[in-house]
């Protein structure tokens, strides 16, 4: 087998086969592509590691840099067009992994996060001194990465921006998040302030949303993100129909439960699914294409509205 159409055929006929793959890298090389065919070893390397293996942010930076060499429909040809991994399953312990995660899922829900779509060091400045304080490390690195994208943050509650940030008039809370008609806001307590990834509580209701600032972004992120689906579904599932979920195959997500009315609130993931549930029965469901929706217990399924 020497010829690209050959071996691209070989590829289509055992898609979920690595060799194939790897012999056309080899082939690429061969024939003065290294890109394609990094891209090509990137993306099956990917696909073993473990998300949150220090290897799997090395080879997702590297294909973040080589993608825009490479051509789109080629990419798709092979399956190699971005796609959504459980990325939850497990906390990590460490900030800058879970800001790493947050990165991934960005980029694949929405765009790629651009040096632009963070609030630049002069702004986050100005916020301390008009507050008389430093704002908490996880708050700052939160508004740097990402803090500027109101398509990730605030399609639904509102990331307030740190030109926006208030304390509450008890002086009691760093205000940090809105609800979208401010039936709920979210905040730091002032006695927390100095630590670097603090508790985040819910004011009106005067309990504990999280017990890190960087734990509530992911659910955050996750919230709104279920309102963002290529494909969605929602609706209130019995009792005797919401066990399937956790036995569907789905990986449950590692994070804070408390989110305003909704509590208890839970995810899933899929390949290219995300599931949320409040109250223990509403269930709504985001998905990259109406095949991934598929993805739920066809009992579940039935009980929810599909929109198009």
């Amino acid at each position: 087998m020497t010829d690209e159409p050959a071996l691209l055929a070989a590829i289509a006929d055992r898609p979920a086969d690595d060799t194939p793959r790897l012999v056309y890298a080899d082939w690429l090389d061969d024939h003065g592509d290294s890109d394609r065919a990094e891209f090509i070893r990137l993306n099956v390397e990917i696909d073993r590691t473990a998300v949150l293996a220090w290897r799997y942010g090395e080879l997702r930076t590297r294909l973040r840099a080589l993608r825009p060499r490479i051509d789109a429909p080629w990419a798709n040809r092979l399956g190699y067009q971005p796609r959504h991994r459980p990325l939850f399953a497990a906390l990590p312990e460490s900030r800058a992994d879970r800001w790493r995660l947050i990165e991934d899922f960005i980029e694949v829900w929405h765009r790629p996060l651009a040096d632009a779509d963070g609030h630049p060091e002069a702004e986050l400045r100005a916020a301390e001194e008009r507050l008389g304080f430093k704002l908490p490390a996880a708050l700052r690195e939160w508004h740097a990465l990402s803090g500027r994208r109101h398509d990730v943050w605030s399609l639904q509650d509102r990331l307030n921006f740190p030109s926006r940030t208030v304390v509450t008039a008890g002086g009691e809370f760093l205000v940090v998040r809105t609800e979208n008609q401010s039936c709920e806001t979210w905040g730091v307590l002032l006695d927390d302030i100095r630590a670097d990834d603090p508790p985040v509580w819910e004011l009106e209701a005067g309990v504990m949303a999280s017990p890190t600032v960087s734990a509530f972004a992911c659910v955050a992120l996750l919230m709104e993100a279920i309102w963002c689906g290529t494909a969605s579904a929602y609706g209130e599932v019995p009792e005797d129909v919401m066990w399937r979920l956790e036995h569907s195959g789905l990986s449950r997500a590692d994070l804070p439960e408390r989110y305003w009315v909704g509590s208890p609130v839970r995810f899933y993931e899929g390949t290219d699914l995300i599931v949320g549930t409040h109250d223990g029965s509403w269930v709504y469901a985001a998905a990259r294409s109406q095949k991934a929706l598929q993805q739920l217990d066809p009992e579940i399924l039935r009980w929810l509205e599909v929109q198009p």
